[in-house]
């Protein structure tokens, strides 16, 4: 429980109020399971509908990503089937991008992809997909050409987007300490693209770890986006 709050703290899963049209970005957003686009002045535009979720705009601004529900189920009992889409935000035009691959290895397995985000150049997306009872599997997926593959465990808080670590991914890990009798922890780490682990965010294995995280991130003068 207390990873889930975490994750919902630090991502701002929270609904909130859109901003005024004269404060907006281009954004895509989810309604009624269709794929809407939002230009800087509020122009509102169905792209693609459907049992759709989870869209993000890429960086370039030129295409989303997003979740398409295939088999409504519970992914913690290998029932749920979600793919991979893209669509072209000019001519609206969707493309699958990752079929859902039930089956095979923790590691491999695709049954049911979640959190679809762009990596810093928008070259790859980076999907969780339920893998081990205590933890989700981070897969990376080539844009151009859908092959992928395994990162690391843990659930994908961000992709960091400024500063030093720009491109690094923030994941949070469900670990075993092997000096401790308290049981699981759940601190955050600095992934590099390539799955190897960089470090943990000092204080971010304490129950208030969320602080932690973003005390380092206003001290770095890193941000999501």
């Amino acid at each position: 429980m207390r990873g889930l709050l975490f994750l919902i703290a630090i991502c701002g899963l929270t609904a909130a109020a859109p901003p005024p049209a004269s404060a907006m970005q281009p954004r895509v957003a989810e309604e009624r399971g269709a794929i809407v686009h939002y230009d800087a002045a509020g122009s509102r535009r169905v792209l693609t509908s459907g049992r759709y979720v989870q869209p993000e705009l890429s960086p370039d601004g030129k295409t989303a990503v997003f979740i398409k529900e295939e088999v409504a189920g519970d992914p913690g009992f290998d029932t749920a089937r979600t793919s991979v889409w893209l669509v072209d935000i000019a001519s609206g035009k969707p493309r699958l991008l990752l079929a859902s691959t039930p089956g095979g290895a923790a590691t491999a397995k695709l049954a049911a992809m979640w959190k679809p985000q762009f990596s810093l150049n928008g070259g790859f997306v980076y999907v969780m997909a339920e893998a081990w009872v205590t933890s989700s599997a981070i897969h990376q997926i080539n844009v151009t050409t859908g092959a992928h593959r395994y990162v690391t465990d843990g659930a994908l808080l961000f992709v960091i987007r400024q500063g030093r670590y720009a491109g690094y991914l923030m994941v949070q890990k469900h670990v075993y300490p092997k000096d401790t009798e308290s049981g699981a922890i759940d601190p955050v780490f600095v992934i590099r693209p390539d799955g190897g682990e960089s470090f943990m965010v000092p204080g971010s294995d304490k129950d208030d770890g969320e602080h932690s995280v973003e005390a380092w991130m206003r001290r770095q003068g890193r941000a999501r986006r």
